[in-house]
């Protein structure tokens, strides 16, 4: 009953309200809590936000000589994380080992994340030697979040000496420390570099996702190599992946920049016949275009089918066209508008 109100659901909230109710029943009739009745409270607390409660609640269970483990305090751990608050995380971790609690993988990977996330990579890999010191091995996860900073960083070479070094160390590899490096050689425009990534990554015998792609499609058609994206684009229909409305926007996009408008309009029907229906974003790609192809009365024409597709015209849309029209000496037109 416990793990059932304090644990999310897609269709069922945390009741933290009626969790509490169930402890006071518990007392009154006798029945004494286990330290996984605790653990599974205090992760209920946390999940609400009540995460300095949770670490009270803590406290008085070390005052009463009740049991605690180290999942209690990684619940509590994360919670600060969540909110943004990983020195105070640091300062509970501090606290498990005054009161004598190991600390294990799953603590550190969750400080590991916050600090990185923070921009503060230094304070990560100071988490990853102690880790080394306590005989813990860091896993895949924990570094993930350093590869990830490094990349976000531009830091390319330290990102795959660190893989390299993972690699002789005997991990293995997944999907997630592939994605993250192709990425992050997308951003820096380096495309070779992620294409091969993402052939090693195809020959470890790891499909790539969505994810896999969307980069090195976006990275293409952000240097103009519109022939390069779509091979992409059709091998991801071609080995039955599951475009994402992000994906079919790249592409749009990408024939728009090159103001090729009708394999864009084109792309559209496409995307219905698959049953994904076009947005915002990608109707204003294309009315930017022709509105930069000084067109603004075409772009206008654009209105009723983006209202048949069920988007309504957003500020964006608009701004577009007033833009469009006042620099084609149409005040009055953009003034209506």
């Amino acid at each position: 009953m416990m793990n059932f109100y304090c644990k999310g659901h897609p269709e069922r909230d945390v009741d933290i309200l009626q969790a509490t109710d169930l402890f006071e029943d518990m007392e009154s009739n006798e029945v004494r809590p286990t330290v996984i009745t605790y653990s599974t409270y205090i992760h209920g607390l946390c999940i609400v936000g009540c995460v300095e409660y949770a670490l009270k609640f803590i406290w008085g269970l070390i005052h009463k000589n009740q049991p605690v483990n180290t999942y209690c305090y990684n619940a509590v751990i994360h919670g600060f994380r969540q909110k943004g608050e990983v020195y105070e995380a640091l300062s509970v971790l501090e606290e498990m080992n005054n009161h004598g609690m190991s600390a294990d993988v799953y603590t550190y990977s969750i400080l590991i994340g916050g600090f990185c996330k923070k921009g503060d990579i230094e304070n990560g890999l100071g988490m990853i030697k102690e880790m080394e010191l306590c005989n813990i091995k860091p896993s895949l996860v924990s570094y993930s979040s350093l590869l990830h900073s490094f990349c976000k960083s531009g830091l390319m070479g330290i990102s795959l000496n660190i893989l390299c070094d993972l690699g002789a160390s005997g991990y293995e590899y997944d999907r997630f420390v592939y994605n993250i490096l192709i990425n992050g050689f997308c951003l820096q425009g380096d495309m070779d570099s992620a294409k091969i990534l993402l052939e090693e990554m195809m020959s470890n015998s790891l499909e790539p996702n969505t994810f896999s792609f969307n980069g090195l499609i976006h990275g293409f058609c952000k240097l103009g190599m519109l022939d390069k994206a779509l091979e992409l684009f059709r091998t991801m229909l071609q080995i039955g992946l599951v475009l994402n409305i992000l994906t079919w926007n790249v592409v749009a996009d990408g024939y728009c920049i090159q103001g090729n408008l009708e394999e864009a309009l084109k792309l559209i029907n496409e995307m219905k016949e698959l049953g994904i229906n076009p947005n915002s974003y990608t109707f204003s790609a294309i009315i930017n275009r022709v509105c930069k192809d000084k067109e603004p009365e075409n772009a206008w024409e654009l209105f009723p089918p983006m209202l048949k597709n069920n988007v309504l015209p957003c500020d964006v849309h608009y701004d577009i066209l007033i833009d469009g029209f006042a620099k084609q000496s149409n005040p009055k037109k953009a003034w209506i508008l």
